[in-house]
Protein backbone atom coordinates (compact mmCIF):
# COMPACT_ATOMS: atom_id res chain seq x y z
CA UNK A 1 0.00 0.00 0.00
CA UNK A 2 1.47 3.33 -1.10
CA UNK A 3 1.76 6.05 1.50
CA UNK A 4 0.98 9.49 0.14
CA UNK A 5 3.06 11.37 2.69
CA UNK A 6 6.16 9.36 1.70
CA UNK A 7 5.61 10.13 -1.99
CA UNK A 8 5.15 13.79 -1.06
CA UNK A 9 8.45 13.79 0.85
CA UNK A 10 10.22 12.17 -2.11
CA UNK A 11 8.74 14.73 -4.49
CA UNK A 12 9.82 17.57 -2.23
CA UNK A 13 13.32 16.11 -2.04
CA UNK A 14 13.55 15.91 -5.84
CA UNK A 15 12.40 19.52 -6.15
CA UNK A 16 15.04 20.60 -3.63
CA UNK A 17 17.75 18.77 -5.59
CA UNK A 18 16.69 20.54 -8.80
CA UNK A 19 16.61 23.93 -7.06
CA UNK A 20 19.94 23.22 -5.38
CA UNK A 21 21.57 22.61 -8.76
CA UNK A 22 20.14 25.82 -10.22
CA UNK A 23 21.44 29.36 -10.00
CA UNK A 24 20.08 30.49 -6.64
CA UNK A 25 21.23 32.83 -3.85
CA UNK A 26 24.04 31.43 -1.74
CA UNK A 27 22.04 31.42 1.49
CA UNK A 28 19.27 29.36 -0.13
CA UNK A 29 21.80 26.92 -1.57
CA UNK A 30 23.33 26.49 1.90
CA UNK A 31 19.93 25.91 3.46
CA UNK A 32 18.89 23.27 0.92
CA UNK A 33 22.18 21.36 0.93
CA UNK A 34 22.00 21.00 4.70
CA UNK A 35 19.33 18.34 4.42
CA UNK A 36 18.20 17.48 0.88
CA UNK A 37 20.41 14.37 0.61
CA UNK A 38 19.94 13.28 4.25
CA UNK A 39 16.19 13.43 3.51
CA UNK A 40 16.50 10.73 0.82
CA UNK A 41 18.51 8.41 3.05
CA UNK A 42 16.08 9.00 5.93
CA UNK A 43 13.20 7.98 3.64
CA UNK A 44 15.15 4.88 2.57
CA UNK A 45 15.49 3.92 6.22
CA UNK A 46 11.85 4.72 6.92
CA UNK A 47 10.76 2.34 4.16
CA UNK A 48 13.34 -0.33 5.00
CA UNK A 49 11.53 -3.64 5.58
CA UNK A 50 14.12 -5.72 7.39
CA UNK A 51 11.62 -8.35 8.50
CA UNK A 52 10.76 -9.24 4.91
CA UNK A 53 14.36 -10.13 3.97
CA UNK A 54 16.01 -10.74 7.34
CA UNK A 55 16.60 -14.41 6.52
CA UNK A 56 17.85 -14.00 2.96
CA UNK A 57 20.59 -11.52 2.16
CA UNK A 58 20.83 -12.83 -1.41
CA UNK A 59 17.18 -12.12 -2.20
CA UNK A 60 17.47 -8.68 -0.62
CA UNK A 61 20.63 -7.76 -2.57
CA UNK A 62 19.18 -9.03 -5.86
CA UNK A 63 16.04 -6.97 -5.36
CA UNK A 64 18.02 -3.82 -4.64
CA UNK A 65 20.27 -4.49 -7.64
CA UNK A 66 17.23 -4.69 -9.92
CA UNK A 67 15.83 -1.44 -8.57
CA UNK A 68 19.06 0.56 -8.37
CA UNK A 69 21.96 -0.94 -10.31
CA UNK A 70 20.08 -1.81 -13.50
CA UNK A 71 18.69 1.76 -13.85
CA UNK A 72 22.22 3.02 -13.13
CA UNK A 73 23.76 0.93 -15.91
CA UNK A 74 20.99 1.73 -18.39
CA UNK A 75 21.38 5.45 -17.69
CA UNK A 76 25.16 5.22 -18.16
CA UNK A 77 24.71 3.42 -21.48
CA UNK A 78 22.38 6.21 -22.63
CA UNK A 79 24.20 9.28 -21.30
CA UNK A 80 27.85 8.38 -21.89
CA UNK A 81 27.57 8.22 -25.74
CA UNK A 82 25.60 11.48 -25.72
CA UNK A 83 28.34 13.13 -23.69
CA UNK A 84 31.15 11.77 -25.88
CA UNK A 85 29.51 12.86 -29.13
CA UNK A 86 27.89 16.13 -28.06
CA UNK A 87 28.22 17.15 -24.41
CA UNK A 88 31.99 17.20 -24.00
CA UNK A 89 32.33 19.59 -26.94
CA UNK A 90 29.85 22.12 -25.56
CA UNK A 91 29.85 21.87 -21.76
CA UNK A 92 32.38 24.08 -19.99
CA UNK A 93 32.82 21.53 -17.20
CA UNK A 94 33.85 18.93 -19.79
CA UNK A 95 36.63 21.02 -21.34
CA UNK A 96 39.78 18.94 -21.69
CA UNK A 97 38.13 15.83 -20.22
CA UNK A 98 39.61 12.47 -21.22
CA UNK A 99 36.75 10.27 -22.57
CA UNK A 100 38.35 7.19 -20.99
CA UNK A 101 38.02 8.58 -17.45
CA UNK A 102 34.19 8.67 -17.33
CA UNK A 103 34.07 5.37 -19.22
CA UNK A 104 36.05 3.78 -16.41
CA UNK A 105 33.96 5.90 -14.07
CA UNK A 106 30.89 3.85 -14.96
CA UNK A 107 32.45 1.00 -13.00
CA UNK A 108 33.89 3.34 -10.35
CA UNK A 109 30.59 5.10 -9.66
CA UNK A 110 31.96 8.21 -7.95
CA UNK A 111 30.73 11.80 -8.20
CA UNK A 112 34.21 13.14 -7.48
CA UNK A 113 36.39 14.51 -10.26
CA UNK A 114 35.40 13.49 -13.78
CA UNK A 115 34.40 9.88 -13.09
CA UNK A 116 30.71 10.52 -13.80
CA UNK A 117 31.01 13.84 -15.57
CA UNK A 118 28.42 12.81 -18.17
CA UNK A 119 25.72 12.60 -15.45
CA UNK A 120 26.98 13.13 -11.89
CA UNK A 121 23.62 12.60 -10.11
CA UNK A 122 23.88 8.90 -10.98
CA UNK A 123 26.27 8.53 -8.04
CA UNK A 124 23.22 8.38 -5.80
CA UNK A 125 21.96 5.08 -7.22
CA UNK A 126 25.09 3.04 -6.52
CA UNK A 127 25.64 4.82 -3.20
CA UNK A 128 22.09 4.04 -2.08
CA UNK A 129 22.59 0.40 -3.07
CA UNK A 130 25.70 0.23 -0.87
CA UNK A 131 23.95 2.12 1.94
CA UNK A 132 21.01 -0.29 2.04
CA UNK A 133 23.25 -3.36 1.86
CA UNK A 134 25.35 -1.99 4.72
CA UNK A 135 22.20 -1.20 6.68
CA UNK A 136 20.91 -4.76 6.27
CA UNK A 137 24.21 -6.04 7.62
CA UNK A 138 24.09 -3.56 10.49
CA UNK A 139 20.59 -4.60 11.55
CA UNK A 140 21.53 -8.26 11.27
CA UNK A 141 24.58 -7.80 13.49
CA UNK A 142 22.84 -5.43 15.90
CA UNK A 143 19.84 -7.68 16.45
CA UNK A 144 20.67 -8.41 20.08
CA UNK A 145 22.01 -4.98 20.96
CA UNK A 146 20.20 -2.63 23.30
CA UNK A 147 18.94 0.71 22.03
CA UNK A 148 21.88 2.69 23.40
CA UNK A 149 24.40 0.21 21.99
CA UNK A 150 22.74 0.49 18.58
CA UNK A 151 22.91 4.27 18.69
CA UNK A 152 26.59 4.20 19.62
CA UNK A 153 27.33 1.62 16.91
CA UNK A 154 25.57 3.52 14.14
CA UNK A 155 27.25 6.75 15.26
CA UNK A 156 30.66 5.06 15.09
CA UNK A 157 29.96 3.61 11.64
CA UNK A 158 28.72 6.95 10.30
CA UNK A 159 31.67 8.87 11.72
CA UNK A 160 34.00 6.28 10.23
CA UNK A 161 32.40 6.85 6.82
CA UNK A 162 32.92 10.60 7.12
CA UNK A 163 36.58 10.16 8.04
CA UNK A 164 37.18 7.58 5.30
CA UNK A 165 35.77 9.94 2.68
CA UNK A 166 38.30 12.61 3.64
CA UNK A 167 41.23 10.34 2.83
CA UNK A 168 40.09 8.00 0.03
CA UNK A 169 37.92 8.13 -3.08
CA UNK A 170 36.10 4.85 -2.45
CA UNK A 171 34.30 3.17 -5.40
CA UNK A 172 30.50 3.38 -5.48
CA UNK A 173 30.53 6.04 -2.78
CA UNK A 174 30.86 3.30 -0.16
CA UNK A 175 32.33 5.78 2.31
CA UNK A 176 29.31 8.06 1.85
CA UNK A 177 27.05 5.02 2.22
CA UNK A 178 28.64 4.40 5.62
CA UNK A 179 28.31 8.07 6.58
CA UNK A 180 24.58 7.94 5.74
CA UNK A 181 23.86 5.04 8.10
CA UNK A 182 22.84 7.53 10.79
CA UNK A 183 20.04 8.89 8.59
CA UNK A 184 18.93 5.41 7.53
CA UNK A 185 18.76 4.36 11.16
CA UNK A 186 16.90 7.53 12.13
CA UNK A 187 14.28 6.84 9.47
CA UNK A 188 14.03 3.17 10.44
CA UNK A 189 13.68 4.02 14.14
CA UNK A 190 11.06 6.68 13.36
CA UNK A 191 8.96 4.08 11.53
CA UNK A 192 9.38 1.46 14.25
CA UNK A 193 8.53 3.96 16.97
CA UNK A 194 5.65 5.51 15.00
CA UNK A 195 7.28 8.89 15.51
CA UNK A 196 5.23 10.70 12.86
CA UNK A 197 1.82 9.47 13.93
CA UNK A 198 -0.61 12.04 15.31
CA UNK A 199 0.42 13.35 18.69
CA UNK A 200 -0.27 16.18 21.09
CA UNK A 201 0.08 19.55 19.28
CA UNK A 202 2.19 20.85 22.14
CA UNK A 203 4.67 17.98 21.65
CA UNK A 204 4.80 18.67 17.90
CA UNK A 205 5.54 22.35 18.55
CA UNK A 206 8.26 21.42 21.03
CA UNK A 207 9.87 19.05 18.49
CA UNK A 208 9.64 21.68 15.76
CA UNK A 209 11.23 24.30 18.01
CA UNK A 210 14.13 21.98 18.86
CA UNK A 211 14.64 21.05 15.22
CA UNK A 212 14.50 24.70 14.15
CA UNK A 213 17.20 25.55 16.68
CA UNK A 214 19.44 22.71 15.45
CA UNK A 215 18.86 23.67 11.82
CA UNK A 216 19.59 27.34 12.52
CA UNK A 217 22.84 26.43 14.29
CA UNK A 218 23.94 24.23 11.37
CA UNK A 219 23.00 26.94 8.87
CA UNK A 220 24.88 29.63 10.77
CA UNK A 221 28.04 27.76 11.69
CA UNK A 222 28.55 24.78 9.37
CA UNK A 223 28.69 26.40 5.95
CA UNK A 224 27.73 24.65 2.71
CA UNK A 225 27.53 20.87 2.90
CA UNK A 226 27.86 18.70 -0.22
CA UNK A 227 27.26 15.03 0.47
CA UNK A 228 28.32 13.79 -2.97
CA UNK A 229 31.66 15.62 -2.63
CA UNK A 230 32.23 14.47 0.97
CA UNK A 231 31.98 18.02 2.27
CA UNK A 232 30.43 17.71 5.73
CA UNK A 233 31.93 20.63 7.60
CA UNK A 234 31.60 20.15 11.35
CA UNK A 235 30.29 16.61 11.45
CA UNK A 236 27.99 16.98 14.50
CA UNK A 237 26.39 20.05 12.92
CA UNK A 238 26.05 18.25 9.58
CA UNK A 239 24.05 15.45 11.19
CA UNK A 240 22.07 17.81 13.41
CA UNK A 241 21.14 20.03 10.47
CA UNK A 242 20.35 17.12 8.17
CA UNK A 243 18.12 15.38 10.67
CA UNK A 244 16.44 18.59 11.84
CA UNK A 245 15.64 19.71 8.30
CA UNK A 246 14.26 16.27 7.49
CA UNK A 247 11.99 16.16 10.56
CA UNK A 248 10.71 19.69 9.86
CA UNK A 249 9.94 18.66 6.28
CA UNK A 250 8.02 15.60 7.44
CA UNK A 251 6.11 17.26 10.30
Amino acid sequence: MRQTYVDTAKGLGICLVVIGHSTIPGWLDTGIRLFHMPLFFFIAGYLFNFGKHSGSFGAFARGKARRLLIPYLVSCVVFYPLWVTVGRHHLLASEGANPLVPLIGIAYGSALGQWLIFNRPLWFLVCLFCAEVFFWCFLKLAGRMGRLDRLLAVAAVSLGGCLLGQHANVPWGADTALAMQAFLYAGYAARQGRFFEKRNPAVVLLILAGCAACYAAAFAFNGVADTSQRVYGLVPLYYAGGLAGTVITRL
